[in-house]
């Protein structure tokens, strides 16, 4: 069994932000592990578990699912945390276009892939990209701070969606590409 998912690439001008983003939040190292910014991407579907046996189906889904999508705007702005202010877990950038097409595609994968026999997503897609996530509880005040951090809105044309596996490791996961799917 291979932990799978789903997910869209970034770009390299977005790595670039999250390098500037660690480096002005480097103080809160011991507290928040930040994704390496080669690692991040926009999750559409975590699959968890999968047999190998099932990853030809997986990708005949997701072309299904992207067929009628053509390549598109995605806007990266503003940062936050989940689930919330009091108990944060996940550091995260926002996503202000191209929300539309990305749900779109969570759910016809949502929607094929639970024909698979796989799980279906009950929450609501909430477009993101983690940057980090909390190891222990940090003030309240670098809460903010992060969340009032102000940057450019930085743009990317999404062009392909990429079937992942998730190998974890002491420091962090390790994503291997096993399809790569063009829109």
């Amino acid at each position: 069994m291979k932990r799978t998912f789903v997910a869209i690439p970034i770009s390299e001008e977005v790595m670039e932000l999250i390098k500037s983003i660690r480096k002005e939040f480097n103080r809160l190292e011991k507290f928040v592990r930040f994704v390496r910014p080669e690692s991040v991407h926009i999750t559409l579907k975590f699959i968890g578990d999968t047999n190998e046996y099932d990853f030809e189906g997986i990708v005949s889904n997701i072309k299904k699912s992207v067929a009628s999508i053509v390549p598109f705007k995605v806007t990266i702005n503003g940062t936050g945390v989940f689930p919330d202010t009091r108990r944060p877990r996940i550091f995260w950038l926002g996503i202000i276009e191209g929300l539309e097409n990305l749900r779109n595609i969570s759910l016809s994968l949502n929607r094929e892939l639970a024909k698979m026999g796989f799980e279906e997503e009950k929450r609501e897609f909430r477009g993101h990209v983690t940057i980090g996530r909390v190891k222990r509880p940090l003030l309240n005040e670098e809460i903010k701070s992060f969340i009032n951090f102000k940057y450019e809105p930085i743009s990317f044309f999404a062009k392909k969606v990429i079937f992942y596996e998730s190998v974890l490791k002491p420091d962090g996961a390790r994503y291997i590409p096993i399809s790569v799917i063009d829109i």
